[in-house]
């Protein structure tokens, strides 16, 4: 969108904490993304911006012809569907210099899923954390939102938009309860 569009910026109230901007990164959002950053620098609230997460080429159905062809264990399934990552080293390192010109934080989600070489695109049991080229299961989620929380990025979010890591980690227990 243009940035122009993006009106709901003037809505704000004193109301927000702070705010995490995590679309799926391209060329025309990307250029928006200097013009947004600048309206919310404004508001004086910290500001999280996310980069592209880890994209393949459709993973179920990766897994399972490799099933299929008698492949069944895990680390090698995931060793050969992390071969069809998708590059958005250029996206991101794009995002990455325009928060920080803004004086935004940045979380590297392609390192949420891909910490090392190797992704992790399924569960230690053996079910898929990806359902197509980089959505999240229910189960991704799952093992991925531990490391979105302790990154050094989102602590440091929380904490400028809470004041009190204390009580977000109260509230990310109760979630975890619920």
């Amino acid at each position: 969108r243009c940035a122009g569009e993006y009106t709901f910026l003037d809505a704000m109230t004193e109301d927000l904490a702070g705010v995490i901007i995590a679309p799926l990164w391209h060329s025309g959002n990307i250029e928006a993304l200097p013009s947004v950053l600048e309206r919310l620098k404004d508001q004086d609230l910290p500001v999280l911006v996310a980069g592209n997460t880890a994209r393949f080429e459709n993973v179920p159905r990766m897994m399972r012809n490799l099933v299929l062809s008698g492949e069944s264990d895990i680390a090698e399934l995931n060793r050969a569907v992390s071969r069809t990552r998708r590059d958005e080293g250029t996206i991101n390192a794009t995002v990455e210099t325009i928060a920080s010109q803004y004086g935004a934080l940045y979380l590297d989600r392609g390192a949420i899923v891909c910490p090392e070489e190797m992704c992790e695109l399924t569960t230690d049991y053996g079910v898929y954390a990806l359902y197509d080229t980089g959505h999240w299961t229910l189960d991704g989620a799952r093992r991925f939102a531990p490391r979105i929380y302790n990154s050094a990025a989102m602590r440091q979010f929380l904490t400028e938009a809470s004041g009190d890591t204390s009580e977000v980690r109260k509230l990310a227990d109760l979630k975890r309860e619920e």
